[in-house]
């Protein structure tokens, strides 16, 4: 029982500006305190290392995951309704799932953001198929651009320009699916 008092995180109750009671409280760190005060420089290196030896091996993976997708897109012509569909859709969500995260951690977060308006996109299941289909193009086409241009990082003003681009398209999609599913 003594364990769980050592270990039970502080709290304050506190009062917002505005007059709103919160109480605030204090974490420790356990994992901190167990590495000693932070990761070992030479753990450090050899991760830097080892990411940037998989970094060529990103953009195949890439390239391979886009390929997917695409075949998965087309048997969007199906209805709503059938398991193909289903399980094509859960398929998409995990591949982009993937591309999300990695993007960040190969050096392209603008695939990351890209990728993360798609699963976003795949969450919905009132898109009609043939419009989902076309929004997963529109995704892939983006990100194969990004990784053919080499656009690190963010991509500064060209990846801004990117982003408000591919945010107007999907609104001009989505509007047709409106106008399509109201038919």
């Amino acid at each position: 029982m003594s364990v769980l008092k050592e270990r039970a995180p502080k709290s304050i109750h506190r009062t917002s500006a505005r007059g709103f009671p919160y109480e605030e409280i204090a974490l420790t760190n356990v994992l901190k305190s167990k590495l000693g005060g932070g990761i070992p420089e030479a753990c450090l290196h050899r991760a830097e290392r080892a990411i940037a030896t998989l970094q060529d091996q990103y953009i195949q993976w890439v390239r391979r995951d886009l390929a997917h997708l695409e075949e998965l897109a087309g048997k969007a012509k199906e209805p709503f309704a059938t398991d193909e569909w289903r399980k094509s859709v859960k398929e998409m969500q995990r591949l982009v799932h993937d591309m999300r995260g990695q993007g960040g951690t190969f050096g392209y977060p603008l695939v990351s953001s890209v990728a993360s308006s798609l699963v976003d996109l795949l969450k919905q299941t009132v898109i009609a198929p043939p419009n989902m289909a076309r929004l997963v193009r529109l995704h892939t086409d983006l990100i194969e651009r990004i990784i053919d241009s080499r656009i690190e990082g963010d991509g500064g003003k060209t990846g801004e320009q990117i982003l408000t681009r591919l945010g107007e398209l999907t609104a001009e999609i989505l509007a047709q699916d409106k106008v399509q599913s109201a038919s």
